[in-house]
C-alpha cells in the first residue's frame, strides 16, 4: 500500500478457505418412471476435507425430508418434477443439485366395452393414452383377423358392426418403449 506521501507498507494475511461439498444424487429406478412407482433416492453428495453434517430435499411436488440419507418418494401423477438437494458442510458451507425425474402415466387396458347406446364403455378406451401420441392399434378376432389398425389411436373404436365376443389387442407405445397385448370382452 502507499500512500498519498509515498510511504509504502504491506501485510500478508493467510485467508482459510472451507471446501465446498459438492452435492450429488443418485436415484433407482431410473426416470422415466411410471405413476406410482416408488424412487429411492441417495444422497451422494462429497466433500474433500470435514463432512457433511446436514441435508434438505424437495421433491419436486410438496413432499419434503430433512436429513435423510435414503429417502423414497412415490409420485402418483405423471409429469415432471425437478428434484432438490441442499447439502451442508461442518463448517456451513452449502451447496445444491437439481435432478429431473419424468413421470410417466400408467396406461390402463380395459377388460370389457359395452357398444350399446348408453354412453357407458362405449368405446375400447385405453386409460392415459392420450399422453402418447404416434401409438398403433391392432384388434383381432378369436381366429387372428385383423378388424381394425389404427396408426395413432384416440380411444375411438366401438366395434359396433362385430358380434359379442372376445377381441384381441396389440398396442404399441413408442414413448413407453413398450407394446401392450391382451384382449377385452365386448357385450351389447
Amino acid at each position: 500500500m502507499t500512500d498519498t506521501y509515498g510511504c509504502k507498507d504491506s501485510v500478508v494475511v493467510s485467508v482459510l478457505l472451507n471446501p465446498n461439498p459438492n452435492a450429488n444424487i443418485t436415484y433407482s429406478p431410473p426416470s422415466p418412471i411410471e405413476a406410482g412407482t416408488t424412487i429411492v433416492f441417495t444422497d451422494a453428495s462429497t466433500i474433500s476435507t470435514g463432512s457433511v453434517v446436514s441435508n434438505s430435499w424437495s421433491f419436486g411436488d410438496t413432499a419434503t425430508a430433512v436429513n435423510n440419507t435414503n429417502p423414497s418418494h412415490t409420485y402418483p401423477y405423471g409429469g415432471h418434477y425437478a428434484v432438490t438437494l441442499i447439502v451442508k458442510s461442518d463448517k456451513g458451507c452449502l451447496d445444491t443439485t437439481v435432478v429431473y425425474i419424468d413421470v410417466q402415466y400408467p396406461i390402463v387396458a380395459p377388460n370389457i366395452i359395452t357398444p350399446n347406446g348408453d354412453n357407458i364403455n362405449e368405446f375400447l378406451e385405453f386409460k392415459n393414452l392420450l399422453y402418447f401420441k404416434n401409438n398403433k392399434l391392432w384388434i383381432y378376432n378369436r381366429w387372428g383377423t385383423l378388424l381394425y389398425q389404427s396408426d395413432d389411436y384416440k380411444n375411438n373404436w366401438t366395434g359396433k358392426e362385430y358380434s359379442d365376443g372376445t377381441y384381441y389387442y396389440i398396442l404399441e407405445v413408442p414413448d413407453k418403449k413398450k407394446t401392450f397385448k391382451g384382449f377385452f370382452t365386448s357385450l351389447k
